[in-house]
This record gives structure tokens, C-alpha cells and sequence, in this order.
């Protein structure tokens, strides 16, 4: 057999062996190359294709350098959030110089406009103690809960004309659209989250007429606001250092829009008790 047979040979039975369970082929029933089709074609897709700003496009209000119309932007935003179910997360805290948290606040939201249920959730830890507000709206029936040292519970039929009153206020679209007025945001740049595409701009500065801070009293700022495919604001963070005659005091928030549409409420486990307790007070 001459050389060139014997190496046309040995390529073939390497190529059978690549299609086999053997010891070369990987894993036991795979081979080393198999992978699922959805990842492969994902990964393809970020390793041979480089996407920029230029190729999507930007959310009425906000162009290639920075967020020129934050009104436009937060109008996007209300609109989303007042047409659909949201799940929306929220931080604040207040941190001394050495480290010391002062202040710390938390909340979460749910509305479902599929069961007409909306839940929130608030919790304050401060100097004074900590206090947990839980509410609940079912229709038109509305449960809230306290706690603090002890708990107490408070139960409402509202009116049908009368829900948004005992609403939550919708989405906080008055807080994203005061931050996003209040502001400088630029240098825009792509990001990925969950295998999805935002663009990200960055916090350089903070207007002088701020309501929400006495923006003299700040000497350094960062953070962002992370925008959606269809304009919409998903995140909002805020760091800011407040400075004066003594230790640097840090404020930080962040807002989050967790998700939309497929929303999913459940009753709480303390409805019930809710109920027997109102009973058993106006009895």
C-alpha cells in the first residue's frame, strides 16, 4: 500500500471515530461540537456581526451623544406602563462617610390588568426602626397591613369610581419622569441584558433646579438610564455625594422596570386574617 493510500485511510476512520460515542467525541451520546441551535446561532451572531449605534434605533427623546427631550422620553414611559401589567423595583438609601446607613427604603409594585389585582410592598429601615406597609387590591376590595412593633391590619370596599384613589400611584412615572428632567445624560453606548439589547446612557451631572436635592450641595454624581428597543426606560441609578461642613453624606437610588404585560399576583396569606380582625374591631 503506498503512503498516500495509508493517509487517505487514516483520515477516513478519524471521521468516522468524530461520529461516534468514542473516547475522542466528548461527553457519553454527544459529540463535542453538539450544542443546542438557539445558542449556537446566538453566539454566532455576537461573534461575527459587531453592532452600533448606528445600527438601531434611538427612543423619541434621545439621540447619538446624550438624552436631549427627557419630557419625550418619560411621556414613553407613562404611556407603557399605563396601558399594560409592570412589576417595577425600587432602592433608596442614605449612607454616611463611614459607612453607616442611615436611611434605607425599599418597594416593589405589581399591577395585572388581566386579574384587576395590584400589590405593593414598602419597607423603611431608619434611625426610628423599621416599618413593613403591604397592600392589596382585588377588584374593589383593598387590604393593607402594618407592621412595626406589632401588626395591624386594615380592610376597604372601595367604590368601583373611586379605585385610583386607593391606587398606588401608577408606575412612578412622576419619579422617572422628574429624574430623567433632572439629569445630564450622555455617552450613549450598547448593552446586553438577559440576551437582550438596551441602549445605556450615563450620568454626568445634575440641574441646578433639581427638586428632589439641593443640587449646591453636590459635589459628585454617576449613575445611568438603561432604554429599551421601543423606547422605553427600564433602569434608573443615582449616586450622589452630598458634601458640606462635615463627612460626605452618599445618596444612592435605583429604579427598575422589571417587566410588563405577563404579570403574575397572589393573593397574601394574611387576607384572611385581615378580615377577621376588621370583624372582630367592628363588632
Amino acid at each position: 500500500m503506498s503512503r498516500k493510500t495509508v493517509v487517505a485511510v487514516a483520515l477516513v476512520v478519524l471521521v468516522l471515530l468524530a461520529g461516534c460515542n468514542s473516547p475522542f467525541s466528548g461527553e457519553e451520546g454527544t459529540t463535542s461540537t453538539e450544542r443546542p441551535v438557539e445558542e449556537a446561532t446566538e453566539t454566532a451572531a455576537v461573534t461575527t456581526t459587531e453592532v452600533t449605534l448606528d445600527d438601531v434605533t434611538l427612543p423619541e427623546g434621545a439621540n447619538r451623544r446624550r438624552i436631549g427631550n427627557a419630557t419625550a422620553l418619560a411621556e414613553a414611559y407613562a404611556s407603557a406602563v399605563r396601558n399594560s401589567s409592570y412589576e417595577i423595583e425600587f432602592e433608596k438609601s442614605r449612607v454616611l462617610e463611614d459607612g453607616t446607613r442611615t436611611d434605607y427604603r425599599r418597594t416593589v409594585r405589581k399591577k395585572s390588568l388581566e386579574t384587576d389585582e395590584e400589590y405593593q410592598y414598602q419597607n423603611r429601615t431608619s434611625d426610628d426602626g423599621n416599618r413593613t406597609v403591604v397592600s392589596y387590591l382585588d377588584g374593589t376590595e383593598f387590604y393593607e397591613k402594618f407592621v412595626t412593633d406589632e401588626t395591624a391590619y386594615q380592610v376597604s370596599t372601595v367604590p368601583p369610581n373611586s379605585v385610583d384613589e386607593f391606587q398606588p400611584k401608577i408606575g412612578m412615572v412622576t419619579y422617572v419622569r422628574s429624574r430623567l428632567q433632572a439629569g445630564e445624560y450622555e455617552d450613549p453606548r450598547l448593552v446586553r441584558r438577559d440576551g437582550r439589547r438596551f441602549v445605556k446612557y450615563r450620568l454626568t451631572d445634575i440641574d441646578s433646579d433639581a427638586k428632589f436635592v439641593l443640587a449646591d450641595s453636590i459635589t459628585n454624581v454617576s449613575g445611568s438610564v438603561l432604554v429599551g428597543p421601543n423606547g422605553v426606560v427600564r433602569r434608573i441609578s443615582m449616586n450622589l455625594t452630598k458634601g458640606g461642613r462635615g463627612p460626605d453624606t452618599y445618596l444612592r437610588s435605583e429604579f427598575r422596570l422589571v417587566g410588563t404585560d405577563e404579570v403574575t399576583i397572589r393573593e397574601p396569606d394574611w387576607t384572611d386574617e385581615a378580615l377577621t380582625r376588621t370583624d372582630d374591631e367592628r363588632a
